[in-house]
C-alpha cells in the first residue's frame, strides 16, 4: 500500500503572469512557428518497448499531469488585453507511441515532434512520447517555456 498523496494548494483558476512569463508570452505571440521557447529532451532506452509498456508509460504521464496543474495550464487574455494563465483549465500532455521502421525514421519522427508548434490558448503545453525503430526506444519530451516558469 503505497503512501497517499499529499493534499494541495487549491489552484487558481484565472491568474496574473510572473513578469517573465508575460514578456514569453509576448514573444511567443510574435512568433508563434519558432522554437526558440521550447523545452526538448530526449534519450534512448535500454530496450524496445512494446505496446503495453508504452501504454503504461503514457498513464504515468497522464497522471502526473493530473496531480499537477502546471503541466494542464493554458495562457491567455483577459478581455482588458492583459494575459492570463488558466491554471488547469487545458487538456493535459499529449502522448503518443508510433513505430517506424529505420533508424533515418525515428529521426525524422523525432524531429518533427520537437518541431512542433504550441498553441498557447488551447494546450496542450507539453508533448511526450515513444518513438520506436529497429529494436530501440526513444522517449522524447518537448514542454513550452511558460509551463516551466
Amino acid at each position: 500500500m503505497g503512501t497517499p498523496p499529499p493534499n494541495l494548494m487549491p489552484v487558481p483558476e484565472h491568474a496574473p503572469l510572473s513578469f517573465g512569463q508575460e514578456a514569453l508570452w509576448f514573444l511567443s505571440r510574435l512568433a508563434p512557428a519558432s522554437r526558440a521557447y521550447h523545452l526538448c529532451g530526449a534519450a534512448r532506452l535500454l530496450h524496445p518497448c512494446d505496446a503495453a509498456t508504452g501504454e503504461a508509460v503514457g498513464r504515468a504521464f497522464a497522471a502526473l499531469a493530473e496531480h499537477h496543474p502546471a503541466l494542464r495550464t493554458t495562457f491567455g487574455q483577459q478581455e482588458s488585453g492583459a494575459p492570463e494563465q488558466r491554471a488547469g483549465s487545458g487538456p493535459g500532455l499529449v502522448f503518443s507511441h508510433v513505430w517506424v521502421e529505420t533508424e533515418e525514421q525515428l529521426a525524422a519522427s523525432l524531429e518533427q515532434e520537437l518541431d512542433a508548434p504550441f498553441d498557447l490558448e488551447q494546450g496542450p503545453l507539453v508533448r511526450v512520447g515513444l518513438i520506436t525503430a529497429a529494436g530501440e526506444t526513444v522517449l522524447w519530451l518537448a514542454a513550452h517555456h511558460l509551463v516551466a516558469d
